[in-house]
């Protein structure tokens, strides 16, 4: 026989036991991945941006033309070796981007994208509340105050009005060509220039190894309108290598050689509103590999200066290889323990009595009391007088 039956359906209890179960370890997760709300597609110009001046266009351009592409949001992890692209906002601390500037000269090629325009959230705009998400209104340009604090060198950045891009043997219109930054120093060598001479790219020429591929110059020199008052001629560089592993994709650097530094100040050559136009996607694909030259390397943007980086804590250790082994052989014992339980649950099978009741049973009983106290002899007189 069995007790009162469960007023639990199993299969709902099981099904609220999952439920919980996978609820609570999503809750970890998010906790230790940074999931703390709003809109990240928006907002200051990132990997992550959808708006005019976000790079999420270039990141998903350069994932499908084959390149391992990723975001991070560790400060800790930008000593990588990959090409690191930066897009560090306005108002921004030039001491931290000068001591990781210089750390990775033996690390990895970098690219930094200087700021030029302030988004703000469309929405926000009684003549646009019905925008689209991720729409944004530009303010004036503003080039950064801090660039001059980088160390390198005397540069100067300034807004200037160009019509058009140049560079190789090809040329390109500006999206904004009243509003066009460009940058001048004299450790600067060009990589794309305007019509009138001014760098809207450039590589810093600190005394590495950084040879032109020759299929570049020449196309530039068969181009004498290109870059015609350029500080230098327009080329793209080679990273740092002798001959052999220069023509070998899966070689590495040197250690003893600089990796290079492009700077891109016009942002409009880079981000969504620049990736509308086939020319400029091109551009920025050239920039990209030239920057890589051929080398077996990743591409990481930056999240942790435009303010959606996230420390590391024992969270996120969980859940990121090796620690993420033990946590699941947790979850999975935990499911064993679980399941155990659950197989148990309800009231316990009732036992039959081992002492039935009745004068049957209180016979029974007392002869094997006497049978166990050894008092056979005291029984037989007594039963026979009966």
């Amino acid at each position: 026989m069995s007790g009162n039956a469960s007023p639990f359906n199993p299969r709902v209890v099981l099904a609220v036991l999952a439920i919980g179960a996978a609820a609570f370890v999503l809750f970890l997760y998010s906790l230790g991945a940074g999931w703390t709300g709003g809109d990240r597609t928006t907002g200051s110009g990132h990997a992550l941006s959808k708006a005019l001046n976000g790079y999420s266009a270039l990141y998903q351009l350069l994932d499908r033309r084959g390149f391992d592409v990723s975001t991070t949001r560790n400060r800790g992890q930008l000593d990588t070796d990959a090409l690191l692209v930066l897009t560090p906002p306005h108002y921004f601390n030039a001491d931290a981007l000068a001591d990781l500037i210089e750390e990775r000269r033996f690390q990895g090629p970098t690219l930094l994208i200087l700021p030029k325009w302030f988004g703000f959230d469309a929405k926000r705009f009684s003549t646009a509340k019905d925008a689209p998400r991720g729409w944004v209104f530009l303010s004036e340009a503003e080039s950064p105050e801090w660039v001059d604090e980088l160390g390198l060198g005397d540069l100067e950045v300034s807004l200037s009005k160009e019509a058009r891009w140049r560079a190789r043997d090809t040329s390109g219109t500006m999206p904004e060509p009243g509003q066009v930054q460009t940058i001048a120093g004299p450790d600067l060598a060009g990589l794309v220039g305007g019509s009138d001479g001014r760098l809207l790219a450039a590589y810093r020429d600190d005394g590495g190894d950084y040879q032109a591929p020759e299929q570049w110059s020449d196309e530039t020199s068969r181009n004498p309108e290109a870059l015609a008052q350029a500080q230098k001629q327009v080329v793209l560089l080679k990273v740092d290598g002798d001959d052999d592993t220069a023509d070998d994709e899966e070689s590495d650097n040197p250690a003893d050689s600089y990796w290079p530094l492009v700077i891109v100040a016009e942002p409009d050559l880079l981000n969504n509103n620049g990736m509308a136009d086939q020319d400029r996607a091109r551009l920025a694909v050239d920039l990209v590999e030239a920057t890589i030259d051929g080398y077996d390397l990743p591409v990481v943007f930056d999240l942790t200066m435009p303010g959606l980086g996230s420390q590391a804590n024992l969270l996120t250790l969980a859940f990121e290889p090796p620690f993420l082994a033990a946590t699941l052989t947790l979850l999975l014992a935990a499911l064993v323990v679980g399941w155990r339980g659950f197989v148990r649950f309800g009231p316990p099978r009732v036992a039959h009595a081992d002492h039935a009741g009745g004068k049957a049973q209180l016979a029974r009983d007392g002869a094997l009391l006497v049978e166990r106290g050894r008092r056979l002899a005291l029984v037989g007189p007594p039963y026979a007088a009966l």
